[in-house]
């Protein structure tokens, strides 16, 4: 850190605590989670915790302390972020690695990077937090979320979707007793804190992707409506006089997306897919609400080809552009 950087006071909020992933008040209404200062958390970062796997603390980073406090749907209700997390599984990067890139997608701005209670010297596993000059709405915390993974994949680093979900936990700083020496002296271990100016969502890189991505889905889905109640029409204009339904019709509502999505290797988180033509750790499709289409939000998607390009980048299809894809190729005809 520079000698002349002004460093930024944490705000002393207080965020929802766990110990270990099982640790929920879900069924006990009234009785709020154990919480923990974004200050000691930094502070554990010099000093890992040494739970076992099954008692590891792990936060979200909202102040809603609540009983329901693990739901998605209450946490982006009524939650309000102050820090962003990133888990960083794939790659072995070094820590010099990860700092860059979180500087090319945040700035230069407070940053804390620490390993996983997994990594090891050949196989380097990262957390990272970014503490918010101002908290953020759960409402917004996932297209937040996304936009700066997919900053991040720009400057070659995967993060792990799933921290985009409002209810998904954050491990903490933790090094089990399994993986310390006899002195119980972690067998590996790195961190480093840096920066002094806290990150404003406002005016930076990752508002302006978020932006991009929101208006990019807006349109996808617009131009997937239409298609969709052209399509309707069509099919009610083939019907007339006729007792069979014209064949694609007739396969798109047969078929339910959600079944070909799992058939063809999607992954899923809530209600959004990764495909298995996604390099970043992302879930950029969904399926529309009335069912009988979906839109993906993924460049990679659209540079295979895989159903309708969209007007803002992406695509989107119906359930036979899926089977018309990973069964023939995308040839129509076959």
């Amino acid at each position: 850190m520079n000698a002349a950087e002004k460093i930024e006071e944490v705000p002393d909020h207080r965020v929802l605590l766990m110990r270990g992933s099982k640790d929920t008040r879900r069924d006990r209404p009234g009785v709020v989670y154990e919480s923990i200062a974004l200050s000691d958390i930094e502070a554990m970062t010099r000093k890992p915790a040494r739970a076992p796997k099954e008692r590891a603390p792990c936060v979200i980073f909202s102040t809603y302390l609540a009983h329901d406090g693990r739901a998605h749907q209450v946490q982006a209700e009524h939650g309000q972020f102050i820090a962003l997390p990133g888990d960083i599984d794939e790659g072995d990067r070094h820590i010099a690695e990860v700092d860059s890139a979180i500087v090319a997608a945040f700035g230069s701005v407070r940053r804390i990077i620490y390993s996983t209670a997994s990594a090891a010297p050949k196989k380097r596993k990262w957390r990272f937090i970014i503490p918010l000059a101002e908290p953020i709405p759960g409402s917004v915390y996932a297209s937040v979320q996304l936009a700066a993974f997919d900053l991040m994949h720009k400057q070659g680093i995967t993060c792990d979707g799933a921290l985009a979900r409002p209810g998904q936990v954050a491990y903490l700083p933790n090094v089990p007793p399994e993986r310390r020496d006899h002195g119980g002296v972690p067998l590996f271990y790195d961190f480093i804190v840096k920066g002094g100016a806290l990150f404003s969502l406002s005016g930076s890189a990752v508002e302006t992707r978020m932006i991009e991505m929101v208006l990019q889905a807006e349109d996808a889905r617009s131009a997937a409506q239409t298609a969709a109640r052209e399509r309707t029409a069509r099919r009610k204009a083939k019907h007339t006089g006729s007792t069979l339904p014209p064949v694609i019709d007739a396969f798109n509502a047969a078929t339910r997306i959600e079944d070909l999505l799992e058939q063809y290797g999607y992954g899923r988180s809530g209600r959004d897919w990764k495909s298995p033509n996604q390099t970043s750790g992302s879930y950029a499709t969904r399926i529309m609400e009335s069912g009988d289409a979906w839109v993906s939000l993924s460049e990679s998607d659209a540079a295979a080809g895989l159903g309708t390009p969209a007007p803002r980048g992406g695509c989107w299809g119906d359930a036979f552009d899926l089977f018309r894809h990973y069964e023939h190729g995308g040839d129509r005809d076959a």
